[in-house]
């Protein structure tokens, strides 16, 4: 059994690069929409969205087009990457309180300085631009 599991996943996309950033998100969605819609929060109807998002899933994970799959999850990132940014940013600018984030406005190399140190000269590492900033 193992053999043919092995036979008919050669050359797919699933064998080949296994869960990507789209499959898992489809998935935690797949599994959200089900559980919300069991819950009785949305009607009875939304199952079905549920196995269609699984339905995709098993497309993506058996296809043998790898450069579509490559390309459709390229441009998943694409659009979630501002936010993931954006989310991990505030995430860390939460955590390190005693450091300031900024961009370097030559180059937008992202640097830092310490708080509460008034207006301060800095010199970007990447660029060797130097500019003042408040802390």
């Amino acid at each position: 059994m193992k053999d043919w599991f092995i036979r008919v996943m050669r050359g797919r996309y699933g064998s080949v690069y296994g869960a990507d950033s789209l499959t898992k998100f489809l998935l935690v969605l797949a599994v959200v929409v089900s559980i919300v819609s069991a819950v009785g929060f949305l009607p009875g109807d939304f199952r079905y969205l549920s196995y269609f998002l699984i339905l995709i899933l098993y497309f993506r994970f058996f296809s043998r087009n790898l450069d579509k799959r490559l390309a459709e999850n390229k441009k998943f990132l694409e659009i979630t990457s501002p936010f993931i940014r954006f989310f991990s940013r505030t995430s860390r600018n939460l955590k390190d309180r005693k450091n300031k984030y900024f961009k370097c406005p030559n180059c937008g190399q992202e640097l830092r300085a310490p708080r509460k140190k008034g207006k301060i000269s800095i010199t970007c590492n990447s660029c060797k631009q130097k500019f003042q900033i408040r802390t």
